[in-house]
C-alpha cells in the first residue's frame, strides 16, 4: 500500500526531540519522537508518496493517523466527522437564570439589566423538556447568567422537574454551571450536588491581590477570600468522583508577572485532588465600556505563549485539561454549530450562542415550543463556515472545523481563526504535565 502524510498533522521541536501532533485524531495523536527519529519522521512528512515499507518500525503512526492511505480523501473525512460531531443526538440547553450580577469585573461587558427567569419561564422550559425528550439519547442542562447562582430557586424548581422526566423517560441527565463562585456556599454546593450539578466553571483571577483588584464586588469590595473558602469546602465535602472544578484564570499584566505564586497557591490547595483543573485564557477587550480603563492591563491572545512556556516549568499536580482539549479532535469548535444545542434566555429568547440577546436571537421559546428562524439558525450551524482556501487547507482544521466563532461572520462579516499562534508552547505544556507516547 501506498501512504501520504496527513494534511492535519503539526510537527515542533522540542529539545532535540520533536513533537507531533494530528488535529483530526486530537489529543490521542501528541507524541515525542525520540532524537534518534527525528530526521526520519521529519523527512517523511516532507514525502508526497510513502510506500508501506519505508515506514517499517513507525507503524504505529498509521494508526494514530500521521499517514494514511494515499487516494483517501481527508477532506470528505473531516466532512463527515464534523457531521457526527453536530448532530449528535445530545440535548445540550443553557439557562439564563439572570442578567444581574453581583460582580464588577473591570473587563466585563455585560450591563447587568434587573431581569430574571420568572415562574412562567421556568414552566416554558420545563414543558419544552417534557415535550421533546423522546428525541434524544440524554440531556446536559448549563447554568448561565449574569451570575446564575443569584436565582438559586430556578435551578432548583427546573432541575427536580428535569431530573424527574428524565428518569421516567430513562434518558441520562448532567449538568454544569458557570459561576463567579462567591455564591458556592456549602448551602448552596449541598443542593446544587444533589440536583447533579458536577461541571463548575469558576473564575478566580490569580492570587489575592491581583483577583480582588480584577473582581470586584457590586459594593466595591474583594471577593477571593469567600471563594476560596468555597472551593476548599467542595474539596473536602463533596466525596463525589463525578465532580469536575475548572479554575478559570484570566490572564493580565499583573498576573502574569506572578505567576510562579499564582501557580503553587492553587497546587498547595487542590493539586492533590484531580477533579480540580486550572484553565488559563488572556483577559480581553469584550467590548462595553468598563474595559477601557482597564486597557494597559492587557494582554495580547499571542502573548499567551510566554505563560504557557513559563507555567510548563511549573507543572506539578494540578493540570490545564481544558486548555489541553483545545488540541482535541473538535476542541476548538463552537457548540453553537451542534444541532440540537439551544440557549434559553431569561427573557423567553432563544439563541445558539451563550451570550443570549435580541441580537443573537434566532427565535423565542412559549408554551414550551421553540419558534425559530430556521434562516437564522442555519447560518449558526452552517452558513458561517469559511470556505477559503486558507481555512480548507489548515491543519488545524480538524479541531476547528472551520467553524470557531460564529458569531464573528455573522454579525460582522469577519472570519475567526481558532488556530493558536503560541501552538508550539501549548504543545510543550501538555508535554511536560502529562505521559505521553514516545516514538
Amino acid at each position: 500500500m501506498i501512504y501520504k502524510p496527513s494534511m492535519f498533522n503539526y510537527r515542533s521541536n522540542y529539545e532535540n526531540e520533536m513533537i507531533i501532533y494530528n488535529s483530526l485524531k486530537g489529543l490521542q495523536s501528541v507524541s515525542l519522537v525520540s532524537e534518534d527519529k527525528v530526521w526520519r519522521v521529519r523527512k517523511l512528512f516532507e514525502e508526497e508518496k510513502i510506500e508501506e515499507e519505508i515506514l517499517q518500525g513507525l507503524e504505529e503512526l498509521i494508526g494514530l493517523n500521521f499517514f494514511v492511505p494515499y487516494d483517501f480523501d481527508e477532506k470528505l473525512n473531516r466532512e463527515r466527522r464534523q457531521m457526527e460531531y453536530i448532530m449528535q443526538p445530545s440535548l445540550r440547553v443553557v439557562v439564563h437564570t439572570t442578567k444581574a450580577c453581583n460582580f464588577r469585573c473591570k473587563y466585563c461587558a455585560l450591563n447587568f439589566e434587573p431581569k430574571h427567569l420568572q415562574q412562567d419561564g421556568c414552566d416554558n422550559i420545563i414543558s419544552f423538556f417534557r415535550k421533546n425528550i423522546s428525541k434524544y439519547e440524554r440531556v446536559h442542562i448549563s447554568w448561565f447568567g449574569g451570575e446564575p447562582l443569584l436565582k438559586m430557586d430556578a435551578i432548583e424548581y427546573i432541575s427536580n422537574a428535569v431530573m424527574d422526566i428524565c428518569r421516567r423517560a430513562k434518558k441520562p441527565y448532567y449538568s454544569s454551571v458557570t459561576t463567579n463562585g462567591y455564591l458556592l456556599t456549602p448551602e448552596n454546593v449541598d443542593k446544587l450536588i444533589k440536583l447533579r450539578v458536577y461541571n463548575y466553571a469558576v473564575t478566580v483571577d490569580g492570587v489575592k491581590a491581583t483577583h480582588d483588584n480584577q473582581r470586584v464586588l457590586e459594593n466595591g469590595n474583594g471577593s477571593f477570600d469567600q471563594i476560596i473558602r468555597n472551593l476548599e469546602y467542595m474539596r473536602d465535602s463533596v466525596k463525589s468522583r463525578a465532580l469536575n472544578v475548572i479554575i478559570r484564570t484570566n490572564i493580565t499584566r499583573e498576573i502574569f508577572d506572578r505567576l510562579e505564586e499564582y501557580y503553587n497557591f492553587y497546587n498547595d490547595r487542590f493539586g492533590g485532588d484531580n477533579r480540580f483543573s486550572l484553565f488559563v485564557r488572556p483577559a480581553g477587550d469584550w467590548g462595553g465600556d468598563r474595559v477601557k480603563q482597564f486597557k494597559g492591563h492587557l494582554i495580547e491572545k499571542g502573548e499567551m505563549e510566554e505563560v504557557y512556556d513559563k507555567l510548563s516549568g511549573l507543572v506539578q499536580g494540578i493540570k490545564y485539561n481544558l486548555n489541553y482539549m483545545d488540541l482535541d479532535f473538535a476542541g476548538t469548535t463552537c457548540n453553537a454549530t451542534m444541532l440540537h444545542k439551544y440557549v434559553f434566555g431569561c427573557d423567553g429568547l432563544v439563541s445558539k450562542c451563550d451570550t443570549c440577546n435580541k441580537e443573537l436571537a434566532i427565535g423565542k421559546i412559549q408554551s414550551g415550543k421553540k419558534v425559530i428562524n430556521t434562516e437564522r439558525e442555519n447560518q449558526w450551524l452552517m452558513g458561517h463556515r469559511s470556505k477559503d482556501t486558507e481555512c480548507d487547507n489548515c491543519f488545524f482544521s480538524g479541531s476547528c472545523f472551520m467553524n470557531a466563532c460564529p458569531k464573528g461572520p455573522i454579525l460582522y462579516g469577519e472570519k475567526i481563526c481558532a488556530k493558536y499562534p503560541d501552538i508550539d508552547s501549548l504543545l510543550r505544556l501538555y508535554i511536560k504535565s502529562q505521559e505521553v507516547r514516545r516514538i
